[in-house]
């Protein structure tokens, strides 16, 4: 639960509030003033934590643009992926082997369809 506290009150107690959030089971603090939020302190885990998540979000939104600007639609069960990889349920590892995979049956199929096309102009010559 978020603790929320006045900045005269953090002021007044600003060791204690940082040990409290350091703590392995501390929880952030709103701080505010005339209950209007202004700032929240939390652990450095917890920073990182958030700073890490929202570099995977990006990661995942470039992922999408970059083919989408190829010339690519990604698949439902792609963006099903990324999404998974967003909300931290499936290792960014597990995620690049899948779409190297999946990359690799494409190329695989686009080559195999190539050939046939080929086969096929020249017997009809």
């Amino acid at each position: 639960m978020v603790r929320y506290l006045g900045t005269r009150e953090v002021r007044a107690r600003l060791r204690a509030v940082l040990a409290e959030v350091a703590a392995p089971a501390g929880q952030p603090v709103v701080v505010g003033s005339r209950r209007q939020p202004l700032a929240v302190v939390l652990s450095i885990e917890g920073y990182q934590a958030l700073t890490s998540r929202a570099a995977v979000g990006d990661a995942v939104g470039q992922v999408i643009a970059s083919s989408r600007l190829a010339g690519l639609e990604p698949t439902a069960a792609e963006i099903e992926t990324l999404v998974a990889v967003d909300a931290g349920a499936v290792p960014v590892d597990a995620a690049i082997a899948d779409a190297v995979a999946r990359a690799t049956v494409t190329a695989a199929q686009m080559a195999q369809d190539t050939a046939k096309k080929k086969i096929a102009t020249a017997r009809g010559r």
